[in-house]
């Protein structure tokens, strides 16, 4: 049986959305005030950032770009750490060289499954920034 393993696996810290405890508006199911988080859940990944011309924004202070791409997930790691990937769950850090942390606001935006050998083994989670930096 194949096994699927990522080829740069990055860590990063994920705050899942917590349906349960958010307090959603009965007329419009949009949560009211700030959506409820459960409790952090670190993870590897591996990231692949879009960075396009049609994602720049002008500002005065230069240009910042919109940031978004995909992160690919295995079922089997996320499963050991009882985490379901949901939309809306956000990506607050991830490590970089050196043992450096880098906080983002990467939110998810969409599932695919990924990796099919009779069935999927991995996620493909798409994000975007939602608080754009310059970069």
């Amino acid at each position: 049986m194949p096994r699927v393993k990522l080829i740069h696996p990055i860590l990063m810290t994920i705050k899942p959305v917590s349906h349960a405890e958010t307090v959603y508006d009965d007329y419009t199911k949009e949560p009211i005030q700030m959506v409820t988080r459960s409790s952090n859940i670190t993870i590897h990944g591996q990231f692949r950032w879009y960075v396009d011309q049609r994602l720049q924004e002008d500002s005065a202070s230069g240009i910042s770009f919109n940031a978004s791409g995909h992160i690919i997930l295995l079922k089997k790691e996320a499963a050991k750490q009882s985490y379901i990937p949901q939309v809306g769950d956000l990506i607050s850090e991830i490590a970089e060289e050196g043992n450096t942390v880098r906080t983002v606001y990467l939110y998810i935006a969409g599932i695919d499954p990924f990796a099919h050998y009779k069935y999927a083994r991995a996620h493909k989670l798409f994000f975007e920034d939602r608080q754009p930096v310059s970069r």
